[in-house]
């Protein structure tokens, strides 16, 4: 939202969709807490009217009405103001509580894919960026709320008939932090190279509109069949494993054992050394 708070606040507004939907919940209102720095400087002021614009055309698109919320502005630290700020929260409604699904992949030999939009070039704004050079700098990912709401309906869809074994949207970190996370405490997964993209481009792009999601193999077909049907991408990635390992090609290796044991010394180390 720093870099262009209108197209910030869509993809704010439809992350937070996708999270439900991810579920099998059908997203049908939202709520907001609005954080900006005093609307008395003009630059304060335009972020914030458009991030609402952004906000509405996502809010339209999604069926995702307002019913709430606040603003909070004048937040500075050392008399700077803060970055535009919008979180926002979406309300989920499922008819049948059993048919919900979660995020972590679920059996050995389930096939993993990736679903949504194409993965588009581009780091504008990113996670990888920020860790690599330290700026917030470039075009954050363009978004079509049209391929959103597509995306959307098929997660409800389909978790509905039991096709999904687990779905997780890709977001923050891009999918080499969706593949993490989605592996839990228990699995594992080797993917392999898709697109023309250079590698850090496919593992790290934050491009928004797609999912990592599993199917038993006998299914696989029928989710292929039912993203052509909603005009959707669907790439085939490759298949969870009882190992704790996550590979993806000749590229990476990743002992997730060690990768947890990572995070968990995060904010100890940070303590420590303060």
């Amino acid at each position: 939202c720093t870099l262009d708070p209108e197209l910030g606040a869509r993809l704010v507004v439809a992350e937070a969709a996708r999270n439900v939907a991810c579920t099998g919940a059908r997203p049908v209102a939202a709520t907001n807490c609005l954080n900006f720095g005093s609307p008395e400087s003009p630059d304060v002021m335009g972020a914030f009217s458009a991030t609402i614009d952004g906000m509405t055309a996502a809010c339209l698109a999604l069926d995702t009405p307002i019913s709430g919320g606040n603003v909070s502005f004048y937040n500075a630290t050392d008399g700077q103001p803060i970055h535009p700020t919008p979180i926002v929260g979406v309300l989920g409604v499922v008819d049948d509580c059993t048919a919900t699904i979660g995020n972590r992949l679920r059996d050995p030999g389930d096939v993993v894919f990736l679903i949504g939009a194409i993965t588009r070039p581009g780091l504008g704004g990113s996670e990888y960026l920020w860790r690599m050079t330290g700026r917030i700098a470039g075009r954050p990912p363009a978004i079509d709320l049209n391929e959103e709401r597509r995306l959307q309906d098929l997660l409800v869809a389909t978790a509905a008939d039991g096709l999904l074994a687990s779905a997780h949207a890709v977001s923050p970190g891009g999918l080499l932090t969706t593949m993490v996370e989605a592996c839990g405490a228990a699995l594992g997964a080797t993917i392999e190279r898709v697109a023309d993209l250079p590698v850090h481009q496919l593992l790290f792009s934050e491009s928004p509109s797609r999912v990592v999601a599993s199917v038993a193999p006998d299914r696989a077909a029928d989710l292929e069949r039912a993203c052509a049907d909603a005009d959707l991408a669907c790439v085939r990635l490759g298949s969870v494993t009882d190992g704790r390992r996550l590979r993806c090609g000749d590229v990476l290796d990743l002992d997730l054992d060690d990768v947890a044991d990572r995070q968990a010394r995060v904010l100890p180390d940070l303590f420590e050394s303060a």
